[in-house]
């Protein structure tokens, strides 16, 4: 506090030699002149500095878990858009204020991953950290968008107060053990909210500043006026709609997969198989060109003013929904296009190349950090309730009104060209495309990993379940012996979606169908023995048109000393994931 009230008397002195300051007057003068002071460049420009320097001071006496974010603070503070007064300054800060937070992000997902037991403290302060983030993304929008600087103040503070907290020297509580955070839902869900409603708010800071206030203008915002009652009830349905299409902008995605993507990245060096580094790579790719570019930049590019591409719909999973012109007039074809790629690409190759190839929810749920939330179905009360291919009554339930809002949306754009302009009609598809997905995510801990596909609220996933059934894919064992004698169900353990009587069937027919797996490929890197692989339309092909070859992959290569001693299928037990 001593060091606080100092640095403002300081940044307060510099304001006032350079004829920014003011005289405080009363109390509430006090407040205003401490107000812009936090938020003043002598002020910021000192305390970042002193931070930094403290943290290379203290380098050797505080724990290295709290080295870097530290650091990652002190730069975040300096990058406030109020240190320097030049006019270049404070769009540049948005921008380096905004990746600077989330490469913390990803350092703070990254050390979670690496560190499965967190000691409290430091569990605490990287909570407290992530949590201030948010107010600072909240901060910067209300700035740039509406000119007010009050939560920005407010961050300010709550930077500073986290880091003297996380420099102060602790004493170690008796019997005090660390979080083991994959098994603490509340932990981990306040982590995971606090990133999603920072990068939300930092979607929308860029998307302002890159172009301005209309990005917002699908929306109708209702009016904070009349009732208590009526200004609670609309500020939430401003707040939901505000989130639906924050969440489907350019900005917000490229945030998202550029701190999504950097936890897949590490995933390449430790994969064992060349065809799952490729699906990872092809997955990023999907992201990048189907999941930002051609819905949120591809609209604006001169190449669409081409007269041959006039007619041409607009493909994608918003199926040919667009506010208007040229590409609507031929909406179905866009559409039946739409079902007929999915179902084919399904038949061909299952389910992974919908669910974990094409769709951005793969990118989302497939990195280092968030595969290991995978605890969570076996944990979680919802989770539960979802686990193994059986087809549970809350599966149907949520499947079956899947697919029924998928006929629902794909009529969207005609009930668009019926109603003229009119944004109503873009609502349902902002929700359920926008703020339900963000819901899934958040809510990992309390539903399960790779939810969208557990519990069947995807309804491209339903559907694409469907045609997988038809089709080639299923995951097979090289030696169905092997699988019969192993006692580790690794498989069953590394599933994204939990998929746990995997062993039963592999043990008995030596391959493993489900229309709910949706080809991750996690269980074929966790075979201990080597001994699965991944069975499609290729190893169809290759039997037939070559049928002296192989039929698989080479047998796996297990030395004598760890290799499992066969059994027959009639002395193995259940596993112990599948009871």
């Amino acid at each position: 506090m001593v060091a606080l009230a100092a640095d403002l008397v300081v940044g307060w002195m510099i304001g006032r030699l350079s004829g920014t300051g003011a005289t405080p007057l009363g109390v509430a003068g006090a407040l205003t002149v401490a107000a812009q002071t936090l938020t003043s460049p002598g002020f910021l420009i000192l305390a970042s500095t002193e931070m930094a320097l403290l943290t290379l001071l203290l380098w050797r006496t505080i724990s290295p878990a709290f080295r870097i974010p530290l650091l990652f603070q002190a730069a975040i503070l300096f990058l406030t858009p109020m240190t320097i007064p030049a006019a270049g300054w404070a769009p540049s800060a948005l921008y380096g204020l905004s990746f600077g937070l989330v490469a913390l992000f990803v350092y703070i997902l990254l050390f979670a991953y690496r560190n499965r037991q967190i000691d409290l403290p430091v569990s605490r302060y990287l909570l407290s950290l992530v949590g201030t983030g948010a107010i600072v993304a909240a901060g910067l929008f209300l700035w740039s968008a509406y000119g007010s600087p009050v939560l920005l103040t407010v961050s300010v503070v709550l930077e500073l107060g986290v880091f003297g907290l996380a420099v102060l020297p602790r004493p170690v509580r008796a019997g005090e053990v660390g979080l083991l955070w994959q098994f603490n839902a509340f932990w981990t869900f306040r982590l995971l909210l606090s990133i999603v409603a920072a990068e939300i708010f930092l979607g929308a800071t860029l998307d302002a500043q890159t172009w301005g206030a209309s990005f917002l203008g699908v929306v109708p915002f209702l009016p904070l006026a009349g009732s208590p009652l009526t200004v609670v009830a609309n500020a939430l349905y401003n707040a939901l709609w505000f989130l639906a299409a924050v969440s489907i902008s350019a900005w917000f995605l490229i945030l998202l997969g550029i701190g999504m993507g950097a936890l897949v990245l590490p995933k390449f060096r430790d994969l064992k198989h060349r065809e799952q580094k490729a699906r990872l790579a092809l997955m990023m790719g999907a992201y990048a060109v189907a999941g930002v570019y051609i819905p949120s930049m591809w609209t604006s590019t001169p190449l669409l003013h081409n007269a041959a591409l006039a007619s041409l719909p607009v493909l994608g999973w918003g199926m040919g929904l667009r506010t208007g012109g040229p590409f609507m007039t031929s909406f179905f074809a866009g559409i039946l296009l739409m079902y007929v790629a999915v179902g084919s690409l399904s038949v061909l190759f299952g389910r992974r190349a919908i669910c974990s190839v094409m769709c951005g929810a793969a990118m989302m749920f497939q990195g280092t950090t968030i595969s290991a939330m995978t605890t969570f179905n076996r944990t979680s009360r919802i989770g539960r309730m979802f686990l193994g291919s059986r087809f549970s009554t809350a599966f149907t339930v949520t499947s079956s009104l899947a697919l029924v809002s998928l006929v629902g949306i794909s009529l969207l754009p005609y009930l668009h060209l019926l109603n003229g302009a009119s944004s109503t009609i873009l609502l349902p598809f902002l929700f359920y495309f926008g703020t339900l997905w963000i819901v899934m995510f958040v809510s990992i801990p309390y539903v399960g990993n790779y939810n969208c596909a557990t519990t069947g609220f995807c309804h491209w996933g339903s559907l694409s379940m469907l045609f997988s059934w038809v089709g080639f894919f299923r995951v097979k064992a090289k030696d169905r012996t092997v699988c019969q004698a192993c006692t580790t169900y690794d498989c069953a353990k590394a599933c994204p979606v939990a998929l746990v009587d995997m062993p039963l069937q592999l043990q008995a027919t030596g391959e493993f169908r489900s229309g709910k797996c949706v080809g991750a490929g996690e269980c074929i890197e966790a075979c201990p023995y080597d001994n699965l692989y991944i069975h499609d339309v290729r190893h169809w092909l290759r039997r037939t048109l070559w049928p002296d070859r192989p039929p698989h992959p080479p047998l796996p290569k297990v030395r004598p000393s760890t290799a499992p001693t066969p059994v027959r299928a009639a002395e193995t037990s259940s596993p112990p994931l599948a009871s």
